[in-house]
Protein backbone atom coordinates (compact mmCIF):
# COMPACT_ATOMS: atom_id res chain seq x y z
CA UNK A 1 0.00 0.00 0.00
CA UNK A 2 1.34 3.46 -0.81
CA UNK A 3 0.16 6.63 -0.72
CA UNK A 4 0.45 8.27 -4.48
CA UNK A 5 -0.72 11.75 -3.85
CA UNK A 6 -1.45 14.15 -1.33
CA UNK A 7 -3.20 17.49 -1.81
CA UNK A 8 -1.78 20.29 -0.15
CA UNK A 9 -5.53 21.43 0.67
CA UNK A 10 -8.22 19.09 2.25
CA UNK A 11 -10.55 19.29 -0.29
CA UNK A 12 -10.18 16.64 -2.55
CA UNK A 13 -12.82 14.50 -4.17
CA UNK A 14 -14.43 12.32 -6.55
CA UNK A 15 -10.69 10.65 -7.16
CA UNK A 16 -10.24 8.35 -10.42
CA UNK A 17 -6.91 6.55 -11.78
CA UNK A 18 -6.47 5.67 -15.23
CA UNK A 19 -3.31 3.67 -16.68
CA UNK A 20 -2.37 4.23 -20.44
CA UNK A 21 0.65 2.76 -21.30
CA UNK A 22 3.40 3.36 -18.88
CA UNK A 23 1.19 6.47 -17.26
CA UNK A 24 -1.47 7.20 -15.07
CA UNK A 25 -3.78 10.01 -14.85
CA UNK A 26 -5.07 11.21 -11.63
CA UNK A 27 -7.75 12.77 -11.37
CA UNK A 28 -10.30 14.73 -8.99
CA UNK A 29 -12.64 17.79 -8.32
CA UNK A 30 -11.38 20.62 -6.04
CA UNK A 31 -13.69 23.38 -5.53
CA UNK A 32 -14.65 24.05 -9.23
CA UNK A 33 -11.81 22.76 -11.63
CA UNK A 34 -10.81 19.10 -12.54
CA UNK A 35 -7.55 18.54 -11.62
CA UNK A 36 -5.05 15.65 -13.25
CA UNK A 37 -1.92 14.41 -12.02
CA UNK A 38 0.37 12.60 -14.34
CA UNK A 39 2.02 9.57 -13.04
CA UNK A 40 5.21 7.45 -14.67
CA UNK A 41 4.33 3.51 -13.92
CA UNK A 42 5.92 3.43 -10.54
CA UNK A 43 3.11 5.93 -9.68
CA UNK A 44 5.67 8.96 -9.39
CA UNK A 45 4.83 12.33 -10.67
CA UNK A 46 5.88 13.46 -13.78
CA UNK A 47 5.17 16.77 -13.76
CA UNK A 48 4.78 19.67 -11.22
CA UNK A 49 1.04 19.68 -11.04
CA UNK A 50 -1.94 19.19 -10.25
CA UNK A 51 -3.19 20.84 -13.35
CA UNK A 52 -6.13 21.68 -14.45
CA UNK A 53 -7.65 19.42 -16.88
CA UNK A 54 -11.70 21.84 -16.89
CA UNK A 55 -12.75 24.62 -15.29
CA UNK A 56 -15.65 23.36 -14.16
CA UNK A 57 -17.54 20.30 -14.02
CA UNK A 58 -17.72 17.53 -10.90
CA UNK A 59 -18.01 13.61 -10.84
CA UNK A 60 -14.73 13.46 -12.88
CA UNK A 61 -13.96 10.07 -14.38
CA UNK A 62 -11.49 8.87 -16.44
CA UNK A 63 -10.72 5.94 -19.46
CA UNK A 64 -7.67 5.11 -21.45
CA UNK A 65 -7.49 4.00 -24.68
CA UNK A 66 -4.02 2.96 -23.72
CA UNK A 67 -2.42 5.89 -25.38
CA UNK A 68 -4.22 8.94 -23.55
CA UNK A 69 -7.41 9.81 -21.50
CA UNK A 70 -10.92 10.47 -21.59
CA UNK A 71 -11.81 12.93 -18.52
CA UNK A 72 -15.65 13.14 -18.50
CA UNK A 73 -17.48 15.85 -16.05
CA UNK A 74 -21.31 16.72 -14.83
CA UNK A 75 -22.25 19.88 -14.70
CA UNK A 76 -24.56 22.16 -16.60
CA UNK A 77 -24.62 19.40 -19.79
CA UNK A 78 -21.82 16.32 -19.97
CA UNK A 79 -18.77 17.19 -21.28
CA UNK A 80 -15.96 14.85 -22.43
CA UNK A 81 -12.26 16.13 -21.74
CA UNK A 82 -9.28 14.66 -24.38
CA UNK A 83 -5.70 14.45 -22.76
CA UNK A 84 -2.37 13.97 -23.83
CA UNK A 85 -0.09 11.61 -22.98
CA UNK A 86 1.84 14.76 -21.52
CA UNK A 87 -1.37 15.14 -19.47
CA UNK A 88 -2.21 17.97 -21.54
CA UNK A 89 -6.19 18.96 -22.63
CA UNK A 90 -6.17 18.56 -25.88
CA UNK A 91 -9.94 19.60 -26.90
CA UNK A 92 -13.47 19.23 -25.01
CA UNK A 93 -16.58 17.38 -26.81
CA UNK A 94 -20.20 18.15 -25.47
CA UNK A 95 -21.62 15.07 -24.70
CA UNK A 96 -25.38 16.50 -23.87
CA UNK A 97 -25.75 20.31 -23.09
CA UNK A 98 -28.56 19.82 -21.18
CA UNK A 99 -29.04 17.23 -18.43
CA UNK A 100 -32.33 19.00 -16.55
CA UNK A 101 -31.75 18.63 -12.52
CA UNK A 102 -30.35 15.77 -12.58
CA UNK A 103 -26.92 15.05 -10.70
CA UNK A 104 -25.51 13.48 -13.24
CA UNK A 105 -22.94 10.81 -13.18
CA UNK A 106 -20.56 10.33 -16.24
CA UNK A 107 -18.77 7.39 -16.78
CA UNK A 108 -16.46 6.26 -19.95
CA UNK A 109 -15.10 3.45 -21.97
CA UNK A 110 -13.39 2.54 -24.98
CA UNK A 111 -14.42 -0.16 -26.76
CA UNK A 112 -11.34 -0.36 -29.25
CA UNK A 113 -13.00 1.43 -31.94
CA UNK A 114 -15.08 4.51 -30.35
CA UNK A 115 -15.22 5.88 -26.88
CA UNK A 116 -18.52 5.40 -24.77
CA UNK A 117 -19.88 8.12 -22.54
CA UNK A 118 -22.75 7.14 -20.40
CA UNK A 119 -24.55 9.21 -17.79
CA UNK A 120 -28.05 10.03 -16.65
CA UNK A 121 -30.42 12.97 -16.82
CA UNK A 122 -33.96 14.17 -16.18
CA UNK A 123 -33.75 15.58 -19.85
CA UNK A 124 -34.50 13.53 -22.82
CA UNK A 125 -33.33 15.43 -25.94
CA UNK A 126 -35.01 12.97 -28.22
CA UNK A 127 -38.76 13.64 -27.14
CA UNK A 128 -37.33 17.45 -25.94
CA UNK A 129 -38.98 16.73 -22.46
CA UNK A 130 -38.26 16.59 -19.08
CA UNK A 131 -39.21 13.78 -16.25
CA UNK A 132 -37.18 11.37 -13.75
CA UNK A 133 -33.54 10.57 -14.48
CA UNK A 134 -32.85 8.14 -17.07
CA UNK A 135 -29.91 6.82 -18.43
CA UNK A 136 -28.41 7.61 -22.11
CA UNK A 137 -25.10 6.92 -23.74
CA UNK A 138 -23.08 8.44 -26.49
CA UNK A 139 -20.28 7.80 -28.94
CA UNK A 140 -17.29 9.63 -29.54
CA UNK A 141 -14.74 8.82 -32.79
CA UNK A 142 -11.22 8.19 -32.31
CA UNK A 143 -10.53 11.67 -33.41
CA UNK A 144 -12.90 13.41 -31.20
CA UNK A 145 -16.21 13.60 -33.38
CA UNK A 146 -19.54 13.20 -31.55
CA UNK A 147 -21.11 10.37 -33.23
CA UNK A 148 -24.32 10.84 -32.07
CA UNK A 149 -26.33 14.04 -32.21
CA UNK A 150 -29.33 11.90 -29.91
CA UNK A 151 -28.29 10.40 -27.04
CA UNK A 152 -28.81 6.38 -26.97
CA UNK A 153 -31.85 5.88 -24.68
CA UNK A 154 -30.24 2.64 -22.36
CA UNK A 155 -33.04 2.89 -19.98
CA UNK A 156 -36.23 5.02 -19.92
CA UNK A 157 -38.34 4.00 -16.98
CA UNK A 158 -40.65 4.76 -13.78
CA UNK A 159 -38.78 6.49 -11.04
CA UNK A 160 -34.96 7.45 -11.00
CA UNK A 161 -32.05 5.52 -12.90
CA UNK A 162 -29.31 6.84 -11.69
CA UNK A 163 -25.32 6.14 -11.01
CA UNK A 164 -24.39 3.90 -14.30
CA UNK A 165 -21.58 2.07 -15.09
CA UNK A 166 -19.78 1.26 -17.96
CA UNK A 167 -17.25 -1.35 -19.55
CA UNK A 168 -16.11 -2.42 -23.42
CA UNK A 169 -18.16 -5.16 -24.82
CA UNK A 170 -16.51 -8.48 -25.36
CA UNK A 171 -17.38 -8.24 -29.28
CA UNK A 172 -17.13 -4.07 -29.30
CA UNK A 173 -19.70 -1.67 -28.38
CA UNK A 174 -20.51 -1.20 -24.31
CA UNK A 175 -22.00 -2.48 -21.39
CA UNK A 176 -23.56 -0.53 -19.06
CA UNK A 177 -25.07 -1.04 -15.63
CA UNK A 178 -26.69 0.73 -12.91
Amino acid sequence: RREIYQHTSQYLSDPDIARAGDRYLLTYFSFGPVMGVLLDSNLNQLRNGPEMITNGGNNPRVASDGNRWLVVTAGNGVNATFVSRDGDPVNVVTVASTIGSAISEPQACWDGSNWFVVYNSDYNDTTDTYGSSDIYVKRISPSGVLLDSQSIAVRIAEGSQISPSITPGLQGGAQVAW
